[in-house]
């Protein structure tokens, strides 16, 4: 008969004790793994298959002996920075990157974004920017370039110079000033022309200066045919204008249309050389004149009494620099206006 001896429930199974492992000490490897005291991590080889020989982690020194300059990937070593992608150093950009691939070539930190390097330290992302009399090449927008007087800053399309200006606030003008720089001394403001303070005010000249300007002017050297016996004719000036900045001119009709709207001084000058005759200027005449007297439209009218002479006339009105014009009418005794030389037969000038 068999016996059967019943063991306690909980008691061991086996009279032979089972071993426990031994915990793993820096620097074990197993496989392609080493325990680095804290945790295991994966030591596979580099980029070329070699496999570098690392009885510590990290190596004293990188690139560890047997791999080429550049890491990437999955294959870079777990202690080097950027351990997910790699970290390269040298001139030219690494070859195969990864996306989160750091590049530095020395002057500027790269990252890979998975299809272009992009700058993201040092000169090209507006960090260091040391002087260089020459522009990067493939510039991206928002670098920076200083040629060593001016910084300019890439907006995509140009080089755009980056203000130096400064604005002062203090009681005594400040040194070395930069064209364009402004300073307040607590009473007036200054901007720097390159050579001095101007002053912009208070105290200094409110609005534009005052001043006249000569639009209009017209010389006749010829003599003109005009109607005779107080017979009010246009005058057919022939010659072209020497001055009419605002092409107010019109050679047909013998009329002057001022573009800018405001108060003109208008001069004319005719002669009689045998007889008696008049000039008259007139703002917007319908094409009929028949005396000084009789006409609303005549800005300013004289005459000779005397056999022979200049006949002068001046006046001031005001043009709306869209539809008002003036004309210049005449007439003589002989029938003839003799030219005034070098003198103008009209000259306008708009007031300030």
């Amino acid at each position: 008969m068999n016996k059967i001896v019943r063991m306690p429930r909980g008691g061991p199974v086996s009279a032979v004790p089972r071993a426990t492992p031994a915990p793993p000490v820096p620097g074990q490897q197993d496989g392609d793994w080493m325990w680095d005291g804290t945790r295991w991590v994966c030591c596979s080889p580099c980029d070329d298959g070699s496999v570098p020989p690392f009885p510590f982690c990290p190596p004293p020194g990188f690139p560890p002996p047997g791999c080429p300059p550049w890491f990437s990937g999955q294959n870079s070593p777990p202690w080097y920075p950027g351990a997910n992608a790699g970290v390269s150093f040298g001139a030219t950009a690494p070859p195969n990157p990864v996306r989160g691939h750091f590049w530095w070539n020395g002057l500027t930190l790269f990252l890979f974004d998975g299809a272009v390097w992009v700058p993201v330290g040092g000169t090209s992302a507006g960090g260091n920017t040391p002087p260089s009399g020459t522009p990067p090449a493939n510039p991206v927008p928002g670098q920076q370039w200083f040629n060593g007087t001016t910084l300019f800053v890439w907006d995509g399309n140009a080089w755009i110079p980056v203000s130096q200006t400064k604005t002062y606030i203090q009681a005594t003008a400040p040194p070395a000033p930069n064209p364009g720089d402004t300073w307040w001394n607590g009473t007036q403001f200054f901007i720097w022309s390159g050579s001095a303070w101007d002053l912009v005010g208070p105290g200094a000249t409110v609005g534009p200066t005052p001043t006249t300007a000569l639009v209009f002017s017209l010389q006749q050297p010829a003599n003109l045919t005009v109607g005779g016996a107080s017979a009010w004719t246009i005058m057919p000036y022939t010659a072209t204008p020497l001055v009419d900045t605002q092409g107010m001119w019109d050679a047909v009709q013998h009329k002057l249309t001022p573009k800018v709207p405001g108060y003109y001084f208008i001069e004319v000058r005719g002669g009689s050389d045998t007889g008696t005759g008049g000039i008259a200027i007139l703002k917007n005449d319908p094409g009929t004149f028949g005396s000084v007297a009789s006409s609303s439209n005549v800005i300013i009218g004289n005459g000779s009494s005397a056999n022979g002479g200049w006949i002068t006339a001046v006046g001031i009105s005001q043009f709306n620099g869209t539809s008002d014009f003036f004309r210049v009418w005449g007439w003589s005794s002989d029938g003839i206006m003799s030219n005034v030389g070098s003198s103008p037969a009209v000259a306008a000038v708009i007031m300030p």
